[in-house]
C-alpha cells in the first residue's frame, strides 16, 4: 500500500496515465492495492485487536519525524482505508482531528508530489469529521483549495476533485469492454451528477455520453439490475436538472426507458423504475411529458403512449415501495392533476386517482416512520462508541454471509414461513439498494414536502374547479374521505415542524430586549390602597 518505483516512473513520465490506472474502476478488479485494501479493513472490522494493533502500527510510523515517506504514505493509505470504521468507534473518531492537524496538513507543504496528492487523498475519505475548531476546518479547505488550484502536478490535483477526474476514461471504457460492469460504474457517474452539476451542464458532450451509456444498457442485454441502474440515473439526472433546461433530454430520455417496457419484464423492479422516470418527467415539466408521450410511438403497441403510462402508474401504484418512490409518485400525481388543461384521459381514470394518493400516503406515514427510528437510536446512542456496528470475531468464529442469511429468510417468507418466529412486516423498513442513489428531493432541507403540495393543489381544485373535485371525489366511501382529511392535517402539522425547525437553525427565536429601569421608587402609593 505504500508508494512505488513503478508509481513514480509513471508519475514523472506520464502524469495523465497515471490518472487513468489509480482512477480506473474496472483496474480495481486486478489491482493488489484494492486487495490489500479489502483484506485489511476485512480484518480490522472483523477481528478482534487487529484494528487495534493496526493503529498502533501506523501511529509509530507518523510519528517518527525521519521516517522514509513511502512508509508514510502506506500508512496514511491504511488509516483511510479504514475511514468507514475509525468514525463509527469513539475511541478513533474523538481524535482524528488531531490526526489530521498534525500529521496530515503539514503534507500539503511536501516537495513530494505523491504526499501531497496522499493529504487530498486522506482528507477526501476523512471530510465526515466533525471538527470542534472552526480554525482546523478552515485551514483544510484553505488547503484543498490551494492543491487544487495551484498545484502544477497534474496527479496532486486531482486527488481534490477525484469523482470528475474519474469520469474521463469510463466513456471509453464501457465503449469497448464495460458493459457488464454499468453498476460499478454507476457511484461514479452518481457522485458526477449531484456533486459537479454545472460542469455536467456547462458542455452537451457530457450529458451525451452518460445518455449513450444510458441507453446502451436499456437496449442490450446487461441483465435487469444493470437496466434498473441505467433508468435510475436518468430520473437522477431529470431531478437534479430541474430548472436548468435539458427539455431536449426529455424525449430521448423517455424513449429509452419506456421502450424498455415493450420487451418483456421479469422484474416489478424494472418496470417501476422505468415508470418513474417518465414519473420524474411529469414533476419536471408536465407539459413537455405529455407532449413526449404523443409523439412516441412504439412497435407492436398500437395502445396511444399516453394512455397506457397513465394506465399502467395506477394499477401498479402498490409497486412503488420505499421513501423515495413513493414521494416521487405523489409528487407526479399532483403535477397530474394540478394542470391548466385536463387530458382526456385522466377523465376516464378519475376515480382512481385519490385512491393511489391514499395508498402512497399511507405507505409514505410507515416509511417515515421506519426512518425515525434509526435517527431516534442514534440521538439516544449519541455518545456511547458504536461497536456494535460490526462486530468482532475471536480467532476461532467463523464469519457468517449476511447475505445468504437474506436469502433464506426471503426464501422462509416465500414459503410463508418466519425463520424469527415472528411475522413478517412490509417492506417499508428495507428499501431497495437503488434508494441509496440520493436525489435532490431526498435532502431534508429540499423544500418540496409533498403532503403540502398536495393539500394545496387539492384545496385550489376544490376552490376553482368543482367540475374536477366532483370527478376525483365522486367515488370515495367514508373512510377515504377521512384517510384524506388526516393526511391534510399532518400536512399542516410537517409544515409547522418544518418552520420550528428553521427558526431553531437561524439561532432560534429573536425577542426584543426589555427596558431596565436605572433606578426603582418603592415609596410611591400602591395602586388601589389607600
Amino acid at each position: 500500500m505504500c508508494y512505488t518505483d513503478a508509481d513514480e516512473e509513471l508519475w514523472q513520465e506520464d502524469p495523465y496515465e497515471y490518472i487513468l490506472m489509480k482512477f480506473d474502476v474496472f483496474e480495481d478488479f486486478i489491482s493488489p492495492t484494492t486487495a490489500a485494501q479489502t483484506l485489511l479493513f476485512t480484518a480490522c472490522s472483523k477481528r478482534k485487536e487487529v484494528l487495534q494493533k493496526t493503529m498502533g502500527f501506523c501511529y509509530q510510523i507518523l510519528k517518527e519525524p525521519n521516517a522514509d515517506p513511502r512508509k508514510k504514505d502506506g500508512a496514511l493509505h491504511m488509516i483511510g482505508s479504514l475511514a468507514e470504521i475509525l468514525l463509527k468507534k469513539k475511541i478513533y473518531k474523538d481524535q482524528l482531528e488531531y490526526m489530521l492537524q498534525n500529521h496530515v496538513f503539514p503534507l500539503f507543504s511536501s516537495e513530494l508530489g505523491y504526499m501531497r496528492a496522499r493529504a487530498c487523498w486522506v482528507l477526501h475519505y476523512f471530510c465526515d469529521v466533525k471538527f470542534k475548531s472552526d480554525q482546523n476546518q478552515q485551514t483544510a479547505l484553505e488547503l484543498t483549495r490551494r492543491c487544487l488550484i495551484d498545484d502544477r502536478e497534474v496527479p496532486g490535483s486531482c486527488h481534490c476533485t477525484p469523482d470528475v477526474a474519474a469520469t474521463a476514461p469510463v466513456f471509453e471504457v464501457f465503449q469497448q469492454d464495460g458493459f457488464d460492469y454499468f453498476t460499478n460504474i454507476m457511484p461514479l457517474l452518481h457522485n458526477y451528477a449531484t456533486v459537479d452539476t454545472d460542469t455536467l451542464l456547462s458542455d452537451t458532450k457530457y450529458l451525451e455520453m452518460i445518455y449513450s451509456m444510458c441507453k446502451k444498457v436499456l437496449t442490450g442485454v446487461a441483465g435487469e439490475d444493470a437496466e434498473c441502474h441505467a433508468a435510475k440515473l436518468l430520473e437522477v439526472i431529470i431531478l437534479q436538472c430541474k430548472g436548468c433546461g435539458i427539455d431536449q433530454c426529455i424525449p430521448l430520455f423517455m424513449e429509452a426507458a419506456l421502450g424498455r417496457l415493450t420487451r418483456e419484464v421479469k422484474t416489478s423492479e424494472l418496470q417501476t423504475m422505468c415508470l418513474q422516470d417518465a414519473i420524474t418527467a411529469l414533476y419536471y415539466n408536465p407539459h413537455l411529458l405529455l407532449n413526449t408521450l404523443g409523439n412516441l410511438h412504439f412497435p407492436n403497441n398500437v395502445e396511444p403512449v399516453t394512455i397506457h403510462f397513465i394506465t399502467q402508474w395506477l394499477n401498479d401504484v402498490d409497486c412503488f415501495s420505499g421513501l423515495h418512490d413513493r414521494k416521487m409518485c405523489v409528487l407526479g400525481l399532483c403535477a397530474l392533476i394540478d394542470m391548466e388543461q385536463i387530458p382526456q384521459v385522466l377523465n376516464q381514470v378519475s376515480g382512481q386517482i385519490l385512491p393511489a394518493f391514499i395508498f402512497s400516503f399511507n405507505g409514505l406515514k410507515r416509511a417515515y416512520g421506519c426512518h425515525a427510528e434509526p435517527e431516534n437510536d442514534s440521538d439516544n446512542d449519541n455518545e456511547a462508541e458504536d461497536d456494535n456496528e460490526t462486530e468482532e470475531l475471536g480467532s476461532d468464529e467463523d464469519d457468517i454471509n449476511a447475505d445468504g442469511q437474506a436469502y433464506l429468510e426471503i426464501l422462509a417468507k416465500q414459503a410463508g414461513e418466519d425463520v424469527d418466529g415472528e411475522a413478517w412486516g412490509e417492506d417499508d423498513a428495507e428499501e431497495a439498494a437503488l434508494a441509496g442513489y440520493s436525489t435532490i428531493i431526498d435532502d431534508e432541507d429540499n423544500p418540496a414536502d409533498e403532503y403540502q403540495i398536495f393539500k394545496a393543489i387539492f384545496q385550489t381544485i376544490q376552490n376553482n374547479n368543482p367540475v374536477w373535485h366532483q370527478a376525483l371525489t365522486h367515488g370515495l366511501n367514508e373512510e377515504q374521505r377521512k384517510q384524506l382529511q388526516d393526511t391534510a392535517t399532518l400536512a399542516d402539522q410537517r409544515r409547522e415542524a418544518h418552520e420550528s425547525k428553521m427558526i431553531e437553525k437561524h439561532g432560534g427565536y429573536k425577542f426584543s430586549a426589555p427596558v431596565v429601569p436605572s433606578s426603582f421608587n418603592f415609596g410611591g402609593s400602591t395602586p388601589g390602597i389607600n
